[in-house]
């Protein structure tokens, strides 16, 4: 009996097996192999400018919410839905990072909030934030 095409008979278990060259797949390929989703450069470009030229909703029970809290605390807010961590707020603001995580704190306690996500999602509805490059704010 001959091996197929390609292959090659091993005489004993101690003879190592044959090894595949690995074959090149473009990254596009691996990434929907992986299961994920793939979009194109102009196709991303496109979604977000959709996006950005929409008028945002804004809710006004929330807008109230936010006037509750103090000045202070209303920046920190801006800076963690920008994505900052309490170190980089504190360089920002000029107080410690104690002084910020008690900021953050207190405006989670003042609008419900159970996590910082939640912040960061109330500063968006609320006008607080806006999507958009991140240049675009300073």
């Amino acid at each position: 009996m001959r091996p197929a095409p390609g292959r090659r008979r091993r005489c004993c278990r101690c003879d190592p097996a044959p090894r595949r060259t690995p074959v090149w797949k473009p990254p596009g390929v691996r990434i929907i192999v992986a299961g994920d989703t793939l979009l194109s450069p102009a196709a991303t470009k496109a979604l977000i400018a959709r996006f950005l030229a929409q008028p945002e909703p804004r809710d006004t029970t929330a807008i109230e919410s936010v006037e509750v809290l103090t000045t202070r605390e209303r920046e920190a807010v801006v800076y963690v839905a920008e994505g900052l961590a309490n170190e980089e707020v504190a360089e920002r603001m000029y107080v410690r990072p104690l002084t910020v995580r008690t900021h953050v704190q207190r405006a989670m306690t003042e609008l419900g909030a159970r996590h910082r996500a939640q912040l960061v999602v109330i500063a968006f509805r609320t006008g607080l934030v806006r999507a958009g490059p991140p240049w675009a704010s300073e």
